[in-house]
């Protein structure tokens, strides 16, 4: 019987309950030996939103955005590191993405990742 699943797509956060659901996909990953890819977005519209609303300046904006973007890196690392100790070999990664509109749905994710 083939596998229900040949790709997982894990979205990182930076919360404790992304880390479970990497756990938790790396092991439907190796039993359904299928591929899995982890990506970290970070949502620019907010920082923007922000900014127009005169609660960032653009200097802090800059900074916010290259310290969420640091914290998608280390969260894509540990992602990564518990794929291997789990013996997955084949972890892909999407890596950070950069989108300009809000993401309310899987869907609109979806769609993200695969313009950004």
């Amino acid at each position: 019987m083939e596998s229900p699943f040949k790709n997982i797509l894990i979205f990182l956060e930076a919360s404790e309950s992304s880390i479970d659901a990497v756990r938790y996909a790396v092991m439907l990953a190796k039993f359904h030996q299928a591929k899995l890819w982890a990506v970290f977005v970070v949502d620019t519209k907010a920082l923007q939103d922000l900014l127009r609303a005169r609660i960032f300046i653009k200097t802090e904006e800059l900074e916010y955005e290259h310290d969420l973007e640091e914290d998608g890196r280390r969260y894509l690392n540990y992602a990564a590191e518990i794929a291997r100790e789990k013996g997955f070999k084949s972890l892909g990664e999407l890596g950070l993405k950069r989108v300009r509109q809000g993401l309310t749905t899987p869907e609109e994710l979806y769609r993200a990742v695969g313009e950004a």
